[in-house]
């Protein structure tokens, strides 16, 4: 399995870079602004941020739970069980349920679910930093090298905070989005952008199934489909 470009120092700050945007740009939105739509289909802003936060969770656990095993995946072929050209997951509506209902517990998502997050995020962001990058974690059924590991969390980091921009004020980090590009092109086994001219936010967002591809660009493509993620 082939190792991505970026040492893990770059890795951990990208992850910690993109984790403070979304506090920050939380900070200004009010109760009402939780229930706005994002790009990814079926959640509101609120239901996004508990995703993510489960996210920031699952990596704290991994981090503290190192492994002796030899890694099975690495930071492209991870996202195999989420392949968006799959039949899909059978778990994906409840999924969606659980977070509108978990967001929805919140009295003041302005305060608590901000809150909750700021805190979990933070401290997936240290543990990442403090990390040993020789070393390798268990998460999702399966072993990763934890530099690896750490761009799969700066990947979906970035892929959240650009579906969030629908309805909030935030940015991506830009390291953040380098490593997604590389992710996906990993998978493609091609360079996307130079068959179809995309810029590297253009190429997250139709290769993670935000936006439609059209009619010229799939010709573009050859026998490359996309979305490559879900």
């Amino acid at each position: 399995m082939g190792g991505l470009e970026l040492d893990h120092r770059e890795l951990a700050a990208a992850l910690g870079a993109s984790y403070r945007r979304v506090t920050a740009a939380l900070g200004s939105l009010d109760d009402l602004a939780y229930y706005e739509p994002t790009r990814a289909r079926g959640f509101a802003v609120g239901d996004l941020v508990v995703h993510v936060r489960l996210d920031a969770e699952r990596a704290l656990v991994a981090f503290a739970s190192p492994t002796d095993a030899l890694p099975d995946r690495d930071f492209a072929s991870y996202w195999s069980d989420f392949d968006a050209r799959a039949p899909v997951r059978p778990d994906g509506f409840a999924a969606v349920r659980w977070c509108r209902a978990m967001s929805s517990a919140y009295e003041r998502p302005s305060r608590g679910l901000r809150a909750h997050w700021a805190d979990v995020a933070a401290a997936a962001a240290r543990a990442a930093a403090l990390s040993r990058p020789e070393g390798a974690v268990q998460t999702q059924g399966h072993v990763l090298r934890v530099t690896d590991f750490v761009a799969t969390l700066a990947l979906e980091a970035c892929v959240h905070t650009l579906d969030l921009q629908r309805s909030v004020a935030v940015e991506p980090d830009p390291t953040a989005i380098a490593v997604s590009v590389a992710t996906l092109d990993a998978l493609a086994g091609v360079d996307v952008r130079a068959l179809t001219g995309w810029d590297d936010v253009e190429y997250l967002l139709k290769g993670c199934g935000r936006t439609p591809v059209t009619a010229a660009e799939s010709r573009a493509l050859g026998p490359l489909s996309l979305p490559l993620l879900g």
